[in-house]
């Protein structure tokens, strides 16, 4: 799956966005809102042939947001995941990328919004900067509408890894992005990063309250 935008001159488009992800669902989120224009989205298959149905949608309020944060060298910090709920949401999946020059040994748990939400991780990759987290509450439940903190995240800030801001976002490897309703549809949202300021004079673990 892609996604090109037309330039202004006869055969001039711009790559946007791909998908190669494993499993029936292919995703491309664009990393801000579109400008007007001519955009082109196709499927391209090396071999083989299936069905598939091309969709559109505008991420409405439904916001994955990586907080902001601060340490000193050679501590820890605690980095919130806030999410903004439109109330309907019962599962959300998603991979965090980091730093592992900086950051290591990430701990990830209930967020103080996360209500009776089951946490599960995919720690496999984690010494190549990245883990997954999959977040379900039970069935039939869903999160009020509104920002929640679903997890946060632990981690050690290394000693060599000097004075400087990491940034810590979205992927989707090991685990992919998902947003359920509590039907089971999938929805649509938008993602954010965030990044860890590491300098002296800080204190340790320090996050937006």
């Amino acid at each position: 799956l892609y996604l090109m935008k037309d330039g202004p001159g006869a055969g001039q488009v711009t790559l946007l966005g791909n998908s190669r992800l494993s499993g029936p669902v292919q995703r491309i989120t664009t990393a801000a809102s579109l400008a007007a224009g001519r955009y082109l989205v196709g499927v391209s298959a090396v071999t083989g042939s299936s069905s598939y149905t091309v969709e559109a949608a505008v991420p409405g309020k439904r916001l994955l947001q990586v907080m902001g944060s601060s340490a000193a060298p050679n501590s820890t910090v605690t980095v919130p995941v806030i999410f903004n709920s439109e109330g309907d949401e019962n599962t959300i999946n998603f991979s965090l990328n980091f730093n592992t020059v900086v950051l290591s040994s990430p701990q990830v748990v209930a967020g103080k919004d996360a209500g009776g939400a089951t946490i599960s991780l995919n720690t496999s990759q984690t010494g190549l900067g990245r883990i997954g987290v999959r977040f379900s509450l039970p069935q039939g439940q869903k999160l009020t509408a509104g920002a929640r903190e679903i997890v946060t995240v632990r981690f050690s800030i290394n000693p060599a890894g000097g004075t400087n801001t990491t940034s810590v976002d979205f992927g989707d490897d090991p685990v992919v992005r998902e947003m359920v309703d509590v039907q089971g549809n999938f929805l649509i949202g938008s993602y954010t990063a965030g990044g860890v300021v590491i300098a002296p004079g800080f204190e340790a673990d320090v996050s937006p309250r």
